[in-house]
């Protein structure tokens, strides 16, 4: 399932109660920051950014990522991390960008022993707030 966040929508709120404190300070009718409300509110519900399970495959360890739906000023990130102990994690790949967009991240699985893996993702809403997720995390051997 896509992972729509709680917190985008805590987020279109509050921008939706400044947008109606601005229209009552400026004058502006309320009808028009109500359409304004509609629209913040429509456009953070229509962006969906998933981070996917990292897995193995050959001798590469991978991990999807997507977002869809999000405007072109929603800047997104994807960490492909493998944990370095003690809630430490180094970061093996990565890709920043803004709207949408769809790929894999990808780094060497190499070396011998078990690691472990997560995606990790943030995505910066039009109005600042940075929502942040990780993907549950995999053990497996290189």
């Amino acid at each position: 399932m896509s992972v729509r966040i709680e917190r985008l929508r805590r987020a279109s709120l509050l921008i939706s109660a400044l947008a109606l404190a601005g229209a009552l300070v400026s004058g502006t009718p309320a009808s028009a920051a109500s359409a304004a409300s509609a629209s913040a509110n429509a456009a953070a519900a229509a962006c969906e950014v998933t981070a996917g399970a990292p897995f193995k495959s050959g001798s590469t360890v991978r991990a999807n990522y997507l977002s869809n739906g999000c405007t072109g000023a929603w800047y997104i990130s994807f960490y492909l991390q493998r944990s370095r102990g003690g809630g430490s994690w180094q970061t093996i790949d990565s890709i920043d960008y803004f709207g949408n967009k769809s790929g894999a991240l990808v780094a060497n699985c190499g070396g011998s022993g078990s690691y472990t893996y997560r995606n990790y993702r943030e995505a910066t809403n039009p109005a600042g707030i940075t929502f942040t997720k990780a993907s549950s995390s995999i053990t497996f051997s290189c």
